[in-house]
């Protein structure tokens, strides 16, 4: 249950709020938004947690945790976030695919010359949008 979220995202860092939505709520899926009070902790979650399936965190074992950013309300209120074009750039300059990362994936499989990191993809879709 929540108690049990709470205590393993703990795990790596400070959180200022946990908030679940149930399958019912959300096509199917469960969602968990963990708002982390700093931007380490987040990312030592993605790295440890991303595609876990134990039985512990996960319904099935078939669909394993995936783990995305999400902005603050602080970064969406002071207008912080990248356009979608900046986003592509910043992502494209390090050498990896942006397409790879959004939920559409990249049409242009073997072909691309970009990265295609497995713990990134679908990373920067939002299927809560």
């Amino acid at each position: 249950g929540l108690h049990y979220l709470k205590r393993r995202f703990r795990r790596y860092g400070h959180f200022t709020g946990i908030q679940t939505f149930e399958r019912r709520a959300t096509n199917g899926t469960n969602i968990v938004f963990v708002h982390y009070d700093n931007h380490d902790s987040p990312v030592e979650a993605i790295v440890a947690l991303h595609n876990y399936n134990g039985q512990d965190l996960c319904a099935d074992p078939n669909e394993p945790l995936k783990l995305r950013f999400a902005p603050s309300m602080e970064q969406s209120r002071a207008g912080q976030l990248p356009t979608l074009e900046q986003a592509r750039k910043i992502v494209e300059k390090s050498g990896e695919c942006f397409n790879w990362r959004l939920s559409s994936g990249c049409h242009r499989g073997q072909r691309c010359h970009l990265k295609h990191i497995s713990i990134n993809k679908e990373i920067d879709s939002q299927p809560w949008v």
